[in-house]
């Protein structure tokens, strides 16, 4: 398994924001700068919206589907009732 080079890179430290102290926590912005950038809460909660959308869509889809196909099979169970009466 390689070496996790990326997070040696200041590049890659880009969503969460490093203590500039190695002691102990003093100040509330210490504290905060423990915890990743709001942007990253942002991008999270854009990309769950947009998924449920998509997933409130494909369900709204998937229940006219059956819908119609309810209908097609209480025409054939209909069909089939009427066709054995004749007998």
């Amino acid at each position: 398994m390689g070496k996790l080079t990326q997070l040696q890179q200041p590049e890659a430290q880009g969503i969460f924001k490093k203590s500039k102290r190695s002691g102990a926590i003093g100040k509330e912005s210490d504290l905060m700068e423990l915890f990743p950038l709001p942007q990253y809460f942002q991008a999270h909660f854009q990309y769950i919206h947009d998924n449920n959308n998509a997933l409130r869509k494909e369900l709204a889809q998937m229940a006219q589907q059956l819908i119609v196909m309810e209908a097609k099979l209480n025409q054939l169970l209909l069909a089939e009732k009427s066709s054995s009466n004749r007998c």
